[in-house]
């Protein structure tokens, strides 16, 4: 795997070395795809360093805005990229920015940002802990196990044996900790209380992670704040999760609308799968909801054949290569085989 990325990254400079991404990005060719990029989080702190594969830092992201405007894209908002693209209209070296989760450093750090080079993005939102605002439990749980590496962790009711945290045992240790709290049908306020003793025991201070809105997702007025900067709102279900049944589904997306029609006053339109997980029914089930378009976590550009409801995206993060990013604006990426971001079944229930 490793020989691979180096042949591919070999490939990528070789075609910006002759010249070939230049012509590529100007060609009409590109002019009639559109790139759509994913991020998941800019860090508030050392996310980036925790989850690299999903985490982007604060400079890294102001990098990759300045590649956009030193490229000349035309970022445009995810609905007019899209009708653009239907009319055979798109303007050349489209691009739309999207994120997934709708995580408070949204607000607090890629807004700002995105603001100052007066670019638009969609945020699709779960709206679970929109107004219960304390940190999503999975990923705290993995987050408070990283900060505690090293740290030997005894809980005779969650794990099978002691253990000590190391890298190979954080993820397994962190299936545990989920599973604990799904087989009791814990709820937010329980999940919290877990959170905080597993911060105690490792000797961490959850509070200050709390205040800091760590791993929090944005409340209302931040919603609707960012909503009036001219950022969409996008449907995310209001759990994070899908269901393989079509009237779960539905109650599960129209709960997701209904909370971010209070908030922000927005009707959304358009649709992420959360980590990627989908079925080919699901395009039927969303158009008659009224939705336009769904997101997936597969790499690609999006054509007028592209299936609005299966969508790709590139997922930029700290471990994408800056000649990677580079690549996929001028869309040579496209022409090498891709590896995508394996969905996770995590969040597709039977009921």
């Amino acid at each position: 795997m490793a020989a691979l990325r180096t042949l591919k990254l070999l490939a990528l400079r070789m075609l910006r070395v002759t010249g070939v991404s230049t012509l590529v990005l100007g060609s009409p060719w590109r002019q009639r795809r559109l790139l759509i990029l994913c991020y998941h989080g800019v860090s508030l702190g050392d996310e980036h360093l925790w989850s690299p594969g999903l985490y982007i830092s604060p400079d890294l992201f102001r990098r990759r805005l300045d590649v956009l405007r030193s490229s000349r894209a035309n970022v445009l908002p995810l609905g007019e990229a899209l009708d653009s693209l239907a009319k055979g209209s798109l303007p050349p070296r489209s691009v739309a920015i999207t994120f997934d989760d709708g995580s408070y450093d949204f607000y607090r750090q890629a807004c700002p940002l995105l603001a100052e080079f007066g670019f638009p993005a969609t945020v699709y939102v779960s709206t679970y802990y929109v107004d219960f605002n304390r940190p999503v439990y999975d990923t705290m749980v993995s987050y408070l196990l990283w900060k505690g590496s090293g740290r030997r962790l005894e809980w005779p009711e969650i794990l099978a044996s002691p253990c000590v945290l190391t890298p190979e045992s954080l993820a397994e240790t962190a299936r545990a900790f989920r599973a604990h709290a799904a087989a009791r049908g814990f709820s937010a306020r329980d999940k919290d209380v877990l959170l905080a003793e597993l911060a105690d025991r490792l000797g961490l201070d959850y509070e200050r992670f709390c205040e800091r809105r760590t791993l929090c997702l944005m409340n209302p007025s931040e919603l609707r704040e960012v909503t009036e900067m001219g950022m969409d709102v996008g449907l995310h279900t209001h759990r994070h999760r899908s269901y393989r049944k079509r009237e779960l589904f539905v109650a599960e997306l129209e709960e997701n609308r209904a909370r971010i029609l209070a908030a922000t006053g927005h009707h959304s339109e358009h649709f992420c799968y959360p980590s990627g997980a989908s079925l080919p029914v699901f395009a039927e089930w969303l158009s008659a909801c009224g939705v336009r378009s769904g997101t997936t976590t597969e790499p690609g550009l999006v054509s007028r054949a592209t299936n609005p409801w299966f969508l790709p995206r590139l997922l930029d993060a700290s471990t994408t290569p800056d000649e990677v990013f580079a690549a996929w604006i001028s869309g040579v990426a496209a022409w090498l085989p891709q590896r995508a971001l394996e969905p996770s079944d995590r969040y597709l229930f039977d009921g």
